[in-house]
């Protein structure tokens, strides 16, 4: 624009100077509004013509800055052909130019375009173009590993640069982030982190596993997501703990008390009807005393065999003694099935009981301590959220004010610290994925929420993120970026399945050790029982040996006293025979 100024003014001058060179020079006058037909109108025009021709009849062309400069076939420069050429301007460090197209006066078609303007493309570039590009390490996103050769960076995002560097026919320069931060504006109205170098100019792109925002919209802008995310909680998987009496698992200790009640309620029912029914063998054994009593005893046993699936000595002999028993081994049957189909899952299928399944769980306990990086996006959603929604309230009030504080500087960090305390961290679900496939000891747990993406920033008014983004819709269409995703994030885990969702395991020894308790324990009562059994039995051996000894000494004392009694009898039979012989002589001499 002004190169054609100068040489419209260049013209000007030279044709001045021909025309006062030859004396043809009209002295300027001022002119007076007396209307388009007055004599300064005319005047003036007729000075205007001689002016034109005097342009004309110059034989040597002006030089210019835009080339020569003649009128020989018309009012317009000859020579007159312009390069229309666009600008951009990057982040106010470094601008360039490229054609768009010309324009030329004597031409059939003067303007010629042969790009659209502001529509400028990188793969059009005709110099070699090198792109700063920004990231922060953070797996599996973007990695590094110290080689012979220097650092090589490896992780999902690196694969994203070399397929937009390849696609879009541009060299690349990578860097880290000096503060290793995302991006948030300070106090003082600055940004920091990945946000910041791409604000301030110092990088063209920043490709990071960065979440889109309103806050970081507001001075970058952003491509496409190329990857959408929720947030997820990370926790210490909880410790395993052998239950010896796992065989009890199955049913609840009130259906244990229920099934030992309905054996004795059983048993009792039996009894009565057996005492009760005239074709019982209470009845019988009044009859015939050989038969055994089906008694109390022998009832509750036979309930229980039935429950064990045994056999039993002696079964009721009645109709409606016979009937209570089909029922009992009906009910028997049931509960024996239902036991035994629930055992083998208990046996079989580990579990991993824990009090925090979902954010629900986890705002309403205050044992464990849960929090995200400070001054992330996360950090400031919550702080948002608080003012419209209970439950995130409730979480804000305790992450804000809880001792010692729930937040962390980096991702690292939340991870030790889950390892070691009682602490669940809350980050991007795909990354926390990713960490519990390395640390067998952590998990997730919950629905993911606070769903966004991830995007790649850009300075504002960038040319190149539209191509960028378009890009990313194209790898999106052709499935490369899922292979991208699959590729890093789903690596095969060295880990074991998690037994949280009911994989099958063998049946460990720990797990049926109350079995063989029992056992033991059964033995010891038998045992006891037998030694009770002895003392009993002892005892009932003593009594009927003192009953006998009894015996004994009540016939002695009664024998004695009959052998008593017969010597005073024969004494006093003696006695009178004496004195049955001594009395007539007695009597004779008397008489004499």
């Amino acid at each position: 624009m002004y190169a054609y100024l100068y040489d419209a003014l260049l013209t000007m001058a030279t044709a001045i100077d021909y025309v006062t060179d030859r004396g043809k020079w009209l002295c300027p006058r001022n002119l007076s509004a007396e209307g388009p037909m007055g004599k300064d109108a005319l005047y003036s025009q007729r000075c205007g013509q001689k002016f034109k021709k005097a342009m004309k009849k110059l034989k040597t062309p002006v030089q210019g800055l835009l080339g020569e400069i003649s009128f020989l076939h018309g009012h317009s420069n000859d020579n007159l052909n312009m390069e229309i050429t666009s600008v951009e301007n990057l982040m106010n460090t470094s601008s360039h130019l490229w054609p768009i197209g010309s324009w030329n006066s004597v031409a059939k078609e003067k303007l010629n375009l042969i790009q659209t303007p502001f529509t400028r493309n990188l793969d059009s570039y005709k110099i070699n173009r090198t792109l700063r590009i920004v990231t922060i390490l953070e797996a599996p996103f973007m990695m590094k590993q110290e080689t012979e050769t220097g650092p090589q960076y490896m992780g999902y995002c690196m694969d994203l640069i070399t397929k937009i560097a390849e696609t879009l026919n541009v060299n690349y320069e990578l860097y880290e982030v000096p503060d290793n931060k995302y991006g948030s504006q300070n106090e003082d109205g600055t940004w920091n982190g990945l946000v910041g170098e791409v604000y301030y100019g110092r990088a063209h792109l920043a490709v990071a596993g960065m979440i889109i925002t309103s806050a970081r919209g507001s001075v970058v802008d952003f491509t496409k997501p190329f990857m959408n995310y929720g947030v997820s909680i990370l926790i210490r998987k909880p410790r395993q703990t052998t239950n010896t009496f796992a065989f009890l698992r199955p049913l609840r200790i009130s259906v244990w008390g229920c099934i030992a009640a309905s054996i004795l309620f059983t048993g009792i029912i039996l009894c009565i009807l057996d005492r009760i029914s005239p074709f019982s063998r209470y009845i019988e054994k009044q009859s015939r005393p050989d038969r055994v009593k089906f008694n109390l005893l022998n009832s509750v046993w036979f309930t229980f065999s039935g429950l064990m699936q045994q056999g039993a000595d002696d079964t009721p002999r009645s109709v409606s003694g016979r009937l209570m028993g089909a029922f009992w081994w009906f009910c028997s049957l049931i509960v024996v099935a239902t036991y035994t189909a629930n055992l083998a899952a208990f046996l079989t299928v580990s579990r991993m009981d824990t009090s925090i399944n979902s954010l629900d769980d986890l705002a309403i306990q205050s044992n464990v301590v849960y929090g995200t990086i400070e001054n992330s996006s996360l950090m400031s959603w919550f702080e948002r959220r608080s003012y419209q929604n209970e439950l995130y309230s409730r979480m804000w009030s305790f992450m804000s004010t809880v001792e010692p504080s729930a937040w962390v500087a980096t991702p690292e960090d939340g991870y030790e610290r889950v390892m070691k305390e009682d602490y669940a961290f809350l980050w991007d679900a795909p990354i926390l994925e990713y960490v519990k496939q390395q640390e067998c000891e952590m998990m997730t747990v919950g629905k993911p929420f606070n769903l966004k993406g991830y995007g790649i920033a850009t300075p504002r008014g960038a040319r190149y993120r539209e191509d960028i983004s378009v890009l990313l819709l194209k790898m999106q269409e052709q499935g490369l970026l899922e292979e991208l995703r699959t590729k890093w994030f789903e690596k095969k885990s060295s880990c074991l399945p998690d037994a949280a969702r009911g994989q099958l395991t063998d049946v460990q020894l720990e797990t049926v050790a109350g079995v063989f308790y029992v056992l033991v324990i059964g033995v010891a009562v038998a045992f006891i029982s037998l030694a009770l059994e002895k003392m009993y039995s002892s005892y009932r051996e003593y009594q009927k040996s003192m009953a006998a000894r009894g015996m004994q000494m009540q016939e002695y004392q009664v024998s004695k006293r009959t052998s008593v009694s017969t010597t005073a009898s024969s004494q006093h039979c003696d006695d009178m025979v004496t004195n049955t012989h001594s009395w007539p002589n007695h009597r004779s001499n008397s008489t004499f």
